[in-house]
């Protein structure tokens, strides 16, 4: 297994929570993301590097991960950290019709000026 977070490359300012391990692969595969991870699984308590200056929460945008979401930013709020969370909304190659009110209210929300 390869430990990314012990990198000298990694961005040690950025945090990623993430539930898996599987998610952990789906975002570094993407080739996007250059910071640390920190895989949430069944703990109830996230320590954090002093060096952290931003957590970005990529629960899964389910019920389950909203609430798990809200839980992490709740037992945060007294750090002086930006807290972010993955945009949601629609899918790149999908239809506007045929989307649910949720995911529509999500892309609404998530929306950025062009």
């Amino acid at each position: 297994m390869i430990c990314f977070c012990d990198s000298s490359r990694r961005d040690k300012s950025q945090l990623c929570i993430i539930e898996d391990d599987s998610d952990l692969r789906a975002i570094e595969n993407s080739g996007f993301y250059h910071g640390l991870y920190y895989v949430i699984g069944a703990k109830n308590e996230i320590k954090i590097n002093q060096n952290v200056r931003e957590i970005i929460i990529a629960t899964n945008p389910t019920g389950e991960g909203d609430l798990l979401a809200l839980k992490i930013k709740k037992a945060l709020t007294d750090k002086n950290i930006k807290i972010t969370r993955l945009g949601q909304g629609l899918s790149i190659g999908s239809e506007i019709e045929y989307a649910d009110p949720r995911t529509l209210e999500s892309a609404l929300e998530n929306r950025r000026e062009i």
